[in-house]
């Protein structure tokens, strides 16, 4: 269960930085207008309602590449397209993508054996620290941080999930 706990603050740490890093790429190369951040934060939730009827138990490793992929695919399109409003549609829809994992993670995880108020819990905590922790980094790193850190966070949840998903009733 310690195992666990770990696990779902990491995957909260996550979410706090992929979202931080999609406003601020998207504030950098897009628009910062309210409009744009509430269309993303949308993208975010709806993605999240798709993931939430996914029923595959064996998803979550994919679903959290993909997540990633759809986050890089973004930074890079965006980065070499500045101020394309018309891609506006496809950013969307690659935030959407992102936005599934988190929706398929409360899922999937909410059958686990221990009390559901610990995943909760745990992520919520890790969202918060993990929003902190990107302000922070992202103002003394940069773009570097925007860059590096979800890859980095990516490849941890990689490795811990291959033994946080084995208690998953079937």
């Amino acid at each position: 269960m310690i195992i666990n706990l770990g696990y779902f603050l990491l995957v909260g740490i996550y979410f706090a930085l992929l979202q931080f890093s999609y406003f601020f790429i998207m504030s950098f190369n897009l628009s910062s207008s309210y409009i744009s951040y509430i269309s993303m934060v949308f993208a975010w939730i709806m993605g999240a309602v798709c993931g939430i009827w996914l029923k595959n138990k064996k998803w979550e490793r994919r679903l959290l590449i993909l997540s990633s992929i759809s986050y890089y695919l973004f930074v890079f399109i965006a980065s070499k397209l500045r101020f394309s409003n018309h891609l506006y549609f496809f950013f969307f829809m690659l935030v959407l993508v992102s936005g599934v994992y988190s929706g398929y993670f409360f899922s999937l995880n909410s059958k686990r054996p221990q009390k559901i108020k610990w995943l909760f819990f745990m992520e919520n905590n890790g969202f918060i620290l993990g929003s902190a922790a990107s302000f922070i980094a992202f103002t003394m790193l940069g773009l570097n941080f925007l860059y590096f850190a979800p890859l980095a966070i990516t490849v941890c949840l990689w490795a811990m999930s291959k033994w946080c998903l084995a208690d998953i009733e079937v």
